[in-house]
């Protein structure tokens, strides 16, 4: 374990009523990061926890993963937005039993994306069908997740993934994505 899991196991140790902070991108070492804590938090008896989160977001793999790993938590887990939770950040909030804003946070969700396509996949379409294959299932896994916390149809999601623009809290209330603002 690296020294920065193992003082962040040791906070949350200490802590009363503990708190997780995602406060980087959504990328295969945030969620080393939370499934470390939430393993300790299991064996504390599983107590009620606050998932900070302030993220731009990040890999889709990784906030899925982190998105189960939160779900089937055991004890209550409120997500507590600061600043913004964009993309699979807002995602991974969704996971959360409730889904908490600061007035000023913002929310962002959009249609999945993938940076790292090279020349030969977008030359070759045997490969480009495939990547579209992929991002269309990715999209669809997304949409699901969206519309069973928002209770909005797939058509609605879609519309407003395409606008691609941070809604402020109380909209993103409205929209579903969020229980209360605070």
């Amino acid at each position: 374990m690296n020294k920065k899991v193992e003082e962040i196991m040791e906070t949350l140790l200490r802590m009363e009523k503990p708190e997780i902070l995602i406060t980087s991108e959504i990328d295969g070492s945030a969620y080393r990061t939370l499934a470390s804590a939430l393993l300790v938090l299991k064996a504390r008896g599983s107590p009620d926890v606050v998932i900070n989160i302030d993220s731009g977001g990040g890999e889709v793999g990784a906030g899925l993963d982190m998105y189960d790993l939160i779900r089937l938590y055991p004890g209550e887990t409120t997500g507590m937005v600061y600043g913004r939770a964009a993309s699979m950040a807002a995602i991974v909030l969704q996971a959360c039993k409730k889904r908490h804003a600061a007035r000023h946070a913002e929310i962002l969700i959009h249609h999945v994306s993938r940076q790292s396509v090279s020349l030969d996949t977008l030359k070759d379409k045997e490969k480009l069908d495939k990547l579209v294959a992929d991002l269309e299932a990715r999209q669809k896994r997304l949409y699901q997740i969206l519309c069973e916390k928002t209770k909005k149809s797939e058509g609605e999601i879609a519309a407003e993934c395409a606008k691609d623009a941070f809604m402020p809290a109380e909209v993103a209330k409205d929209f579903g994505l969020l229980d209360e603002v605070l």
